[in-house]
């Protein structure tokens, strides 16, 4: 009995590190880039934004569901270029808002000409909403830059991918030969 009880905890305890901190929800592309260019001269960036997933509502620390993107600024002209935390906005296929986006990053949004930033941009669900309240067909982010006080936006959206519940739409067909 003592054998059975043991096994059962050590298969709870196996089983529940198991469980990803994200959903199962992916997206199209799944990295992808813009360019912002000002017009001033030397007023240039290029966007890199990868979508990393939807974690799942953290019991820790209390943190809701959220949306994670990695981000790269990387200023490509001779003048300072800003990233806009204000301006950055992620829209579900219900073109509903997310809560505010919230930066983690060592590096500073201020970014000197030939230097790059990189950033995790986290976009919780809106208070009083589930995950499973939320159009998820799409998601379509926003943000600018600015340069001197001109502010460029750029804008891209990611597509739902749907998993092969099959795993895959190849296959194979072979012989088999048992002998004895």
């Amino acid at each position: 009995m003592k054998t059975l009880a043991l096994a059962l905890c050590l298969a709870v305890t196996l089983l529940s590190g198991c469980v990803s901190k994200y959903y199962d929800a992916r997206f199209a592309p799944s990295t992808t880039e813009a360019i912002a260019a000002g017009s001033k001269p030397g007023s240039q960036a290029r966007s890199i934004v990868s979508y990393v997933g939807v974690r799942r509502e953290d019991t820790q620390t209390g943190a809701p569901p959220q949306v994670e993107f990695r981000m790269r600024v990387e200023n490509l002209g001779s003048v300072t270029c800003t990233l806009e935390q204000h301006s950055l906005q992620l829209l579900s296929g219900a073109l509903e808002p997310f809560g505010g986006a919230q930066l983690v990053s060592n590096d500073p949004p201020v970014i000197a000409a030939g230097a790059s930033s990189n950033f995790i941009v986290l976009f919780p669900v809106a208070a009083g909403r589930a995950i499973e309240d939320i159009d998820l067909r799409s998601l379509n982010l926003r943000w600018a830059i600015a340069f001197d006080g001109e502010a460029i936006t750029n804008g891209m959206t990611f597509e739902r991918v749907l998993a092969d519940p099959y795993g895959s739409t190849n296959f194979s067909v072979g012989v088999g030969f048992w002998g004895h």
